[in-house]
């Protein structure tokens, strides 16, 4: 495991509106598919409300917000709302992990950290809100402590 995500967050810590991604352009990423096929990249979902998931297999949080995040995909996947979930464990612990917990939604590999850096992920889970432009409107450390208020904010980007 590596050293740059070491802890997970019980509760939402709070918004970070002073994040310093709030309101510019999202970093560009390209994850190898966690669970096989094509990557997944950031410039492939232009035009859509990208809810992005930094978690870990062994984040007790990452795994409640995953089962959020995964009714999110389906009751909005249609309206142009993507889920993906980042994780920068070996793809053998996630893959074992995903066959116990099977996805709802993309999971991507950051094997080199590089997406971690580039969206300053210090805790995990961490929600970053980009809306259709690319543009990052809102990070949230740890889970949302209102799942439908949360749900309502990417509700709205999505129209």
């Amino acid at each position: 495991m590596r050293a740059l995500l070491v802890w997970c967050v019980l509760a939402v810590v709070e918004t970070a509106s002073a994040h310093p991604l709030v309101n510019r352009p999202a970093p560009a990423f390209a994850f190898a598919n966690a669970v096989g096929g094509a990557p997944i990249r950031l410039g492939d979902h232009h035009g859509h409300v990208v809810v992005l998931e930094f978690w870990a297999t062994w984040c007790g949080p990452c795994e409640i917000t995953a089962e959020y995040l995964g009714k999110l995909q389906r009751k909005l996947g249609k309206a142009g709302v993507d889920v993906i979930g980042a994780t920068n464990e070996e793809r053998a612990v996630v893959k074992k992990y995903l066959d116990e917990h099977p996805p709802e939604y993309a999971i991507g590999l950051d094997v080199d950290d590089a997406a971690t850096r580039s969206y300053v992920i210090s805790g995990l889970p961490t929600i970053v809100l980009i809306d259709r432009t690319g543009t990052v409107r809102e990070v949230l450390y740890g889970m949302p402590d209102d799942f439908d208020a949360f749900g309502a904010k990417v509700e709205q980007l999505a129209k």
